[in-house]
């Protein structure tokens, strides 16, 4: 109504548009009949404006039919002010249907049928629309009754219509995703402009086929669809020109479950382009060289715009393109989730795993704050002049550790880059190599901000290390040691090596943590590492996670020469030695020993000596090194360093504590074998590893053993080298196994000018003393006995630490500390540190001594020991007269070597022990009486020059093989001695394992030791002996009791495991100990 205040109010009726009026003029106030028409015209002629913009639908009208029959009416009405709306969603409807499968897009069809018949048995809502149920139709097999409900993703977006193929439903704002990218807020839109020119020329030969079937379909009237039809062709054309020109594509055999009526036209979608995997745009191409079992795409909104293409344009796999994915979904997915990395929308992926953008960085930038550079890593752009807060820091990489498995470090380090940001943020950018369209190479550039909320600055390094530092094609061990230092974990990161040629499954890291602050890891791998993938405990997750790569630059190659090297390894009770000879018939020379250790973190002086104490040494060890093996407590692995560690020291050194710190000595005799193992195996690859740095094509093993070793012990030690052999990669040539009684007398033969025709070499090891006795160049005896440097030096300072005291009282300090752990191994350390200067004391503090002085006594109780050992070399040319192998009656030459020929200094006061020294009268007059040679020439005992060296040397001088008995070996009794039948065993006699398990007894005189004794107090009575003489008579009941104790051992014993020990060296054992307590009393 509207007023002007003058009149009285009147209608305001709706504007006639002047172009299609048709209702009468009529006066005012008059009534003039009309048809039912009138109506209808006065609908055709109002006037309609245009919607508000946003308006998309009218909503008050009161049937379930309306939406469809309101889009029909908008659809075919082209003045009808919904008509661009409507026609724009229909075809864009249209487009799903011809293009899900192209896209991979969530679209389905559901059946609904609205029952005519029977209808009583419907539900309200049904029976409903049943009885509104309209009846126009273009065909008649295809009823309003029976409709499909179309969905995308599941929620309703459309419906099929009699009328019009398709219908939307009237509101599907945010019912459709990004894949969809004719949708806008509101819903469907046009969509030619939206796709790329491959689907609108598919789409438009759809369509056309769609006109085609529709035009054909014998259950069309066209009297009874009328202009319907004929609007609905009509829009069909306008849509397929407006795509511009097709092209023929086939249809897909995956329908969309239409099959009613015309709607079956609809069924069938264009068959999307099957892409291959290695035909995928997102896959990232790997390095050269590299060929990982799994690809990965790289998904990413960003691709398209990046190549400036359509997302459509990115295929990914199979059906899947760029378009076609649901990022909203894919981001809430983690990679670890591998069932969903492999599925690719709609397609499964075989051999290949998706990534989005995010997926492929850490999320914390872990920086380091260092005034020391990483020398081992490889700086990226940017890195080097990077700070934080003011200071500046070597920054973790913050990618993902899988990235190493398709790019070469070389290819990262020049891919990522850092940028400093405002407020102290950081931004990483990463360039990718992936397919890309069409099979042209492209970059994707990544970029990822780091605020000060996902930023981590820690002040502290993990004791990072790599061994050994070199590349070789012979070599494939290789080993990485990261330690935490005894730091917090919230205060640095750990690592765990990278290289891209391991095998799968991984080789696992051995942890050993035994405290929060004390935890290190060593790997194993076969080829060297390239890079670390590092992880660090963060305390507002309260967990460990990766936080990024290390980089390593390329470990120096070293070329391969051809050389075949010789290795003479003498594994010793107290101390080690090797020898090496890198060509045929060359000089061996002792192994110089260098840390082949790659730093890869700087670290201080305590962080080097844990790498000492638990992995390697940084240090050169004193040489040859002391027998010393830290086995690690709960390891299971049989490879080197798996076991435990070697421990060495620098030379001059004094190791004490040994045992509380977990450290083994003397372990040669040990039943334990995974300490013999664990140092051979470390020993061997350090060994090996030298000579392959060197150039060496292969090595010609040389190993020494005592004949005193057990069968068991034997056969232990060949099986261990044979394990060594086969984990190495460079070729073993051969193993070589020698007594070490035979090799030391090679070393007197090449390196000492000693001639063989008559000579007798002793050496006198920690634990044994290895005899051999040559005649023309041939071996016709050897011999091991345990009797040696401990038992004839070391077990005096061990009871009697006090001796010592006169040189000042450091060193009864020093004694009385080892005496709290691994004695022998600790005072052999004191005594070596400085024994020369002990010696050259002597002279002076023995002047004025007299037989009753507790240092005058220890030097008798040496040379005491030391004569009976070359006693019982007499006895053993003796046996050799007596089998006319030994012909001569002239002495033959002594040759003393090991580490016990140092003993000999005592003797000689410091001085060179020579044929002139004092004691060597004793030592001639010893070995005539045993051997009943009656010459009267002079001793020849010679001292080796090279103490310890004498069977490393000698295994590498094995040129020209020297002649030997067939029963060379003999551990002779040295005794007369009762079988288990009471019967008198002769002193000649071969000690064999089983004889002695059966049961022996000592005899009632040991006839031998009493012949030594007297030998010995003829010396001892003479002017300036340094002996003492021996009551052996009242010695010798007490001996008789000790040496029966010791063969009563053997009868609880395996015959392989047992040692063998002559009755003489037993007694001669007994007789020091009983001297030794004469000793402690102060005789």
């Amino acid at each position: 109504m509207q007023t002007d205040g003058k009149q009285d109010a009147v209608p305001m009726l709706p504007e006639l548009d002047s172009t299609v009026n048709k209702v009468p003029t009529v006066a005012a106030t008059q009534w003039t009949p009309h048809n039912g028409v009138l109506l209808s015209d006065v609908g055709v002629s109002i006037k309609v404006p245009k919607l508000p913009a946003g308006e998309r639908s009218i909503d008050s009208i009161p049937d379930i039919w309306a939406r469809p029959l309101l889009f029909e009416k908008a659809l075919f009405d082209k003045k009808h002010p919904l008509h661009e709306r409507v026609r724009d969603e229909w075809r864009g409807l249209l487009a799903l249907c011809a293009l899900w499968e192209v896209r991979s897009l969530p679209f389905e069809a559901k059946l609904l049928e609205i029952p005519v018949t029977q209808p009583e048995r419907a539900s309200a809502f049904l029976r409903a629309a049943a009885r509104l149920c309209p009846h126009r139709v273009l065909s008649e097999d295809t009823p309003w009754n029976k409709l499909y409900v179309l969905y995308y993703n599941n929620r309703p977006v459309g419906m099929t219509s009699p009328t019009t193929l398709v219908c939307t439903a009237a509101d599907s704002r945010g019912r459709f995703d990004g894949r969809v990218n004719w949708a806008d807020e509101g819903g469907l839109t046009n969509p030619a402009a939206f796709l790329t020119g491959q689907e609108r020329s598919a789409l438009a030969h759809w369509l056309q086929n769609l006109m085609s079937a529709l035009n054909g379909h014998p259950g069309i009237d066209s009297v009874q669809a009328g202009d319907r039809f004929n609007r609905l062709t009509g829009l069909l054309v306008e849509y397929i020109g407006d795509l511009g020109p097709a092209v023929a594509h086939d249809a897909s055999n995956r329908p969309l479950g239409l099959d009613i009526g015309i709607y079956s036209y609809l069924n069938s979608p264009i068959k999307a382009r099957e892409v291959k995997l290695e035909d995928s745009a997102a896959r990232l191409v790997p390095s050269d060289g590299f060929e990982p079992a799994v690809q990965l795409l790289v998904v990413d909104p960003s691709i398209a715009d990046c190549w400036r293409v359509r997302p459509a344009q990115v295929p990914l796999f199979g059906r899947e393109t760029l378009a076609s994915l649901d990022f909203a979904a894919l981001q809430q997915v983690r990679k670890e989730d591998k069932e969903k990395v492999r599925r690719l929308g709609q397609e499964t992926l075989r051999d290949a795993e998706w990534r989005t953008a995010a997926m492929l960085f850490s999320k914390r930038l872990l920086l380091i704050s260092s005034t020391e550079p990483f020398e081992a890593i490889r700086e990226v752009e940017g890195q080097r002049n990077l700070t934080y807060d003011g200071r500046s820091v070597v920054p973790i990489l913050p990618i993902a550790g899988e990235l190493l498995d398709y790019l070469s470090a070389e290819d990262l380090q020049r891919r990522i880059s850092f940028l400093p940001e405002k407020n102290g943020a950081i931004t990483i950018e990463l360039r990718l190599p992936l397919a890309g369209v069409d099979g042209r190479l492209r970059d994707l550039l990544l970029r990822y901000t780091y605020t000060s909320d996902t930023i981590e600055r820690r002040s502290n390094v993990p004791l990072l290390e790599v061994w050994p530092n070199f590349r070789a094609e012979l070599w494939q061990l290789y080993y990485t040691y990261c330690d935490s230092a005894l730091r917090s974990p919230q205060d640095l990161f750990m690592a765990q090596p990278y290289s891209r040629t391991e095998n799968t499954p991984k080789i696992p890291t051995q942890i050993i943590q035994r405290s929060e602050s004390d935890r290190r890891e060593i790997t194993r791998l076969t080829s060297p590492p390239t890079a670390f993938i590092c992880r660090a405990y963060l305390p507002d997750v309260r967990d460990e996670q990766e936080v990024g790569v290390l980089l390593l630059k390329e470990l120096e190659f070293r070329e391969c020469n051809e050389a075949v090297w010789s290795i003479g390894i003498d594994f010793g009770t107290s101390s080690t030695h090797v020898y090496v000879q890198p060509t045929s018939g060359a000089e061996p020379q002792p192994l110089e020993w260098s840390a082949q250790l790659l730093h890869v973190t700087p670290s201080l002086k305590d962080d080097r000596d844990r790498l000492t104490t638990f992995f390697l040494r940084d240090i050169q060890p004193e040489i040859p090194f002391p027998t010393l093996f830290r086995p690690e407590s709960g390891a299971t692995g049989t490879w080197p360093f798996q076991q435990g560690n070697i421990r060495y020291f620098n030379e001059g050194i004094v190791t004490l504590n040994l045992n509380k710190n977990g450290i083994a000595s003397g372990f040669k005799w040990s039943e334990d074998q995974s300490l013999i193992s664990g140092f051979l195996k470390q020993l061997a690859a350090q060994c090996a590893a030298m000579a392959v740095e060197k150039g060496a094509a292969a090595i010609r093993w040389h190993i020494s053993y005592p004949t005193a070793f057990s069968g068991f012990s034997q056969a232990s030690l060949r099986n261990t080298w044979e394990e060594i052999t086969e984990m190495l990669s460079i070729p073993s040539l051969s193993l070589r196994y020698q007594t070490e009684s035979e090799a030391a007398a090679r070393y007197f033969q090449y390196k000492e000018g000693v001639s063989l025709a008559r000579t007798v070499c002793i050496d006198i090891g920690g634990g044994t003393s290895d005899i051999s006795v040559w005649s023309n160049t041939a071996l016709l005896q050897q011999s091991s006995v345990k009797f040696a440097g401990e038992n004839i030096f070391l077990d005096l300072l061990k009871v009697n630490p006090e001796v010592l005291s006169a040189f000042g009282a450091s060193w009864v300090t020093g004694l009385a500390e080892a005496l709290k752990g691994s004695f022998y191994a600790e005072a052999g350390s004191l005594i070596r540190s400085d024994g020369i200067q002990l010696t050259k004391r002597l002279p002076n503090l023995l002047a004025a001594a007299k037989p009753s002085d507790s240092l005058y006594q220890f030097i008798h109780l040496i040379t005491l020991g030391l004569a009976g050992l070359v006693f019982y070399a007499g006895l053993m040319l003796k046996r050799l007269r007596q089998e006319e192998k030994w012909g001569a009656n002239e002495l033959p030459y002594v040759c003393i070597g090991g580490n016990g020929a140092r003993a000999f200094h005592w003797l000689s006061l410091g001085r060179v022990f020579d044929r002139s020294a004092r004691q060597n009268e004793l030592f001639s007059n010893a070995l005539k009486a045993a051997s009943g040679i009656g010459s009267s020439s002079k001793l020849d005992l010679r001292i080796s020059g090279s103490p310890k060296a004498e069977v490393a040397y000698g295994l590498l001088k094995s040129e020209r093989a020297l002649k030997k008995e067939e029963e060379a070996i003999v551990e002779l009794a040295g005794e007369d001695f009762l079988n288990e039948a009471g019967e008198i065993i002769s002193w000649s006699t071969h000690l064999e394992p089983e004889m002695l398990v059966k049961g022996v007894r000592a005899p009632a005189d040991f006839a031998h030791l009493r012949k030594f004794v007297e030998v010995y107090n003829a010396y001892a009575a003479t002017k300036e002996s340094l002996a003492c003489r021996i009551d052996y008579a009242k010695a010798a009941p007490l001996i008789r009791d000790l040496v029966q104790d010791e063969l009563n051992e053997y009868k609880l014993q395996d015959p392989s495991s047992v040692v063998i020990k002559p009755l003489f060296i037993s007694a001669l054992k007994a007789l020091l100990k009983v001297e030794v307590g004469n000793w402690l009393r102060g005789r």
